[in-house]
């Protein structure tokens, strides 16, 4: 509903100058995606879906790197450990935010009052 006044508009906070490249694009498809999920969100949850966005753009580069460490010209296998260990924890982070993020939208929901048309 564009134009009601009292809504919060879904944006997605800034990262990078330029959205349009490969990391920019795997940030900006997450939070999309997020907020088709949670619908609308107070302005304070920008900085959990920045940081939800740059932790799974850090996954998919963490992702790319093990690829290449488990390649069997590499012979990186110590290093490829470090990688799945530093993901675990990413994994385990970005499900916190989202946890976080739930609550903040269901607090957002209940917030508002329905019969408030204005």
């Amino acid at each position: 509903m564009k134009g009601v006044r009292g809504r919060r508009v879904k944006t997605i906070p800034r990262v990078w100058q330029n959205h349009k490249t490969p990391t920019g694009r795997i940030y900006s498809t997450y939070v999309r995606a997020l907020l088709d999920r949670l619908g609308a969100l107070p302005k304070a949850a920008d900085i959990w879906l920045r940081e939800g966005g740059l932790l799974v753009v850090r996954l998919h580069e963490d992702e790319a790197d093990l690829e290449r460490c488990l390649n069997p010209k590499a012979r990186r296998v110590s290093q490829a450990s470090r990688i799945r260990r530093r993901m675990a924890i990413a994994r385990t982070q970005l499900a916190r935010i989202e946890a976080k993020l739930e609550a903040l939208a269901a607090e957002h929901r209940a917030s508002q009052n329905p019969w408030d048309t204005r």
